[in-house]
């Protein structure tokens, strides 16, 4: 389902709400874009903080799944280096203790091996 932080969405909440109310999740991916700062479209509204994004998922989620879990971060590092992009995706696994991941740059193999490990 969709994501990109759009439970915080001025927009787009309501739908991403019913999404994953529906789909009842056991595993979400948080996405996002490095160096973004507001949601695309709506410069009045910061871009949420992952932590954030990953509490409220599970609050809302946790209703109709109560094990609901994030498994890894998604990443847009296009405006940053190949250096730059694995000294930010490696602060964020740090940070979240979970792998983080350009999926276009290096593939999401991370996040699927964490999700194997979780069986």
């Amino acid at each position: 389902i969709e994501g990109q932080g759009a439970l915080h969405h001025p927009g787009y909440a309501p739908v991403s709400m019913g999404l994953l109310i529906g789909s009842q999740p056991d595993a979400f991916v948080v996405c996002t874009e490095a160096g973004r700062t507001h949601i695309a479209g709506w410069d009045n509204f910061p871009l949420p903080d992952i932590a954030d994004v990953i509490e409220r998922t599970i609050e809302i989620g946790s209703q109709v799944n109560p094990g609901i879990q994030p498994v890894g971060i998604g990443v847009n590092t296009s405006a940053l280096s190949e250096s730059e992009s694995k000294v930010y995706l490696d602060s964020l696994s740090e940070q979240y203790e979970l792998p983080a991941v350009d999926p276009l740059r290096g593939g999401v193999g991370p996040i699927v091996e964490y999700l194997k490990s979780l069986d």
